[in-house]
């Protein structure tokens, strides 16, 4: 078994990654690889995020909300629901369009979404909420309704 463990962890160490400067190349079809190999690399949650309140092509800003969202845990989905409240209306939407691919992640969020100072915030979350799967968005918007009336 020690083997089998030592020779998995020597595969990782040799793994090819795109250098962080590929990130900032002039060519955006070099930043999207170079967002698209984090994908699902939980490590890569701040660099993402600052790739997106800085990037402006929108091909590498969409590669980097896929790739927040293969990242599939709170934290990123935390990260993602902070850009609902950019200035920009394409990083609103793109993270809604990300927390809707999160639909457990986002479930967690609605609570703390759905109190939100900006109603901006709280408009997004009754969307995000009527888009979710299973019996979690439908319950928040009934008690949503419930403490409106």
């Amino acid at each position: 078994m020690g083997l089998i463990k030592a020779a998995s962890r020597s595969a990782e160490a040799f793994a090819p990654t795109l250098p962080e400067a590929s990130l900032t190349d002039d060519d955006p079809a070099e930043r999207r690889r170079a967002v698209q190999a984090m994908a699902g690399d939980e490590a890569a949650v701040e660099t993402l995020i600052w790739l997106l309140r800085s990037e402006p092509d929108n091909s590498v800003r969409q590669a980097a909300f896929t790739a927040l969202a293969a990242i599939d845990n709170l934290d990123a989905a935390r990260a993602i629901a902070a850009m609902l409240t950019e200035p920009d209306p394409a990083l609103r939407n793109g993270a809604l369009e990300a927390l809707a691919a999160l639909p457990h992640q986002a479930a967690a969020l609605l609570e703390p979404l759905g109190h939100h100072a900006d109603p901006d915030v709280r408009s997004f979350t009754v969307l995000l909420a009527a888009g979710l799967p299973g019996q979690n968005g439908a319950d928040f918007l009934m008690a949503l309704a419930a403490r409106e009336t």
